[in-house]
């Protein structure tokens, strides 16, 4: 996945994709619908996940933050 401003690549970052054909089902909400994106922290702060689901799959991706606590 590329990131740009301004139409320059300013970042790239790996993201995972689960193809719809390839999910499960899980839980009573589904994923039929109008596609949606979120964004949280995970836990220790160390990376913001990104997620976006559309009618094609769910696609993630791990942006480190570079507050995590050093091990």
């Amino acid at each position: 996945m590329e990131f740009a401003r301004n139409g320059q690549v300013v970042a790239r970052e790996i993201a995972e994709v689960f193809p719809a054909s390839e999910r499960q089902a899980v839980g009573t909400a589904g994923t039929a619908g109008k596609p949606r994106a979120r964004a949280e922290m995970l836990r220790g702060g160390e990376f913001l996940r990104v997620s976006f689901t559309d009618p094609d799959g769910r696609f993630l991706i791990h942006l480190p933050t570079g507050t995590g606590s050093a091990q």
